[in-house]
């Protein structure tokens, strides 16, 4: 019988496909003045009086954009300024989760997907040529993105999102980014507009500057109407963020988790930051049976080995695997 495994996913995990986050600061500057070049110079008489409402838009989101991006510097994360703003300003607070959840599905729309969740779920899922619900693994994700779901969605494309705890035994720790819908419609002519206009000014800009303006004209083409939402935002309660931080609920999701009683663990891309410590020691001291914990984080593989130390976990059961290519997947793990 094939031992139990849990993994536990950080930011690592998706590099190339969102940004890490200590890049999350530079990734929110560059579209705010990607969109502040976008619109610069737009001609709403192209359009409807409804364009000029649209445009503000576009401007009053970038500003708030580059203003995000100044405190997000000034802070050890996005996690941390998030707390602070919990306790001081919870319009705020709703306001950075929305600004988060913009940036990481533009992120996701632009680039692919990082392949590595293809062929984890392709050597763990795909038996009898049909998806299997993996009933020996655990995914505790600290990430805000869609990897996973898109990965899934490549090999079963009628997944349902309400699908996707059964089939994978799931739990993302602080919710997922989600898509908002606009009560404001773009035209067709405003969007043509942005098109023809959008692609030179950036590249002048980009050539201007030396910035690398990654940003392209489609990814914000796409999430228009997103960046609309935020306008007609004005109360608390206007906000239906996809992001929930476990301090918010008065059982973290991740305690649901700790029935799934662990042989071993494998830890893939997360720091195990000292703010998230409490949640973490209660994962990791779930495992059962004294089983081995598995890290492979790049880079950051000799700082996770001293914080599992410090945790007081045996030197012996602790294994890096310094092979990032392919998401690990431990010998006790029956594959057949």
């Amino acid at each position: 019988m094939s031992a139990k495994i849990r993994y536990i996913f950080g930011a690592g995990a998706s590099f190339g496909a969102v940004p890490l986050v200590k890049d999350m600061p530079d990734a929110v500057y560059e579209y705010a003045k990607a969109i502040e070049v976008l619109v610069h110079g737009l001609n709403p008489k192209a359009g409807t009086t409804a364009d000029f409402d649209r445009i503000r838009n576009l401007k009053e989101f970038s500003a708030h954009l580059e203003k995000t991006a100044s405190e997000l510097k000034g802070a050890f994360s996005f996690d941390t300024l998030a707390k602070s703003l919990w306790v001081r300003d919870m319009l705020e607070y709703q306001k950075l989760k929305f600004t988060i959840e913009t940036i990481i599905l533009l992120e996701e729309y632009r680039n692919r997907h990082n392949a590595r969740y293809d062929a984890f779920l392709a050597a763990l899922a795909i038996k009898e040529r049909r998806l299997m619900p993996l009933e020996n693994i655990q995914i505790i994700n600290w990430n805000y993105d869609n990897q996973f779901l898109k990965a899934l969605k490549l090999i079963d494309p009628n997944i349902a999102f309400s699908d996707w705890p059964k089939n994978l035994n799931h739990i993302y720790v602080n919710g997922s980014a989600k898509s908002y819908a606009s009560p404001i419609k773009p035209n067709e002519t405003f969007l043509e507009e942005i098109q023809e206009h959008g692609e030179v000014k950036l590249r002048e800009y980009s050539e201007k500057t030396k910035l690398n303006a990654k940003i392209k004209v489609p990814a914000v083409l796409v999430f228009i109407d997103h960046i609309n939402a935020f306008s007609s935002f004005r109360e608390v309660y206007d906000f239906d963020p996809g992001i929930q931080y476990s301090w918010e609920l008065s059982k973290p999701k991740v305690e649901r988790g700790t029935t799934f009683k662990t042989n071993h663990t494998v830890i893939i891309g997360y720091s195990l930051p000292t703010f998230n410590r409490l949640i973490d020691k209660t994962i990791l001291h779930d495992q059962a049976g004294g089983g081995n914990i598995y890290y492979q984080c790049g880079e950051g593989n000799s700082s996770v080995r001293s914080k599992l130390l410090g945790m007081g976990f045996n030197p012996d059961k602790l294994i890096a695997i310094d092979d990032v290519n392919e998401f690990f997947i431990p010998p006790e793990y029956d594959l057949n």
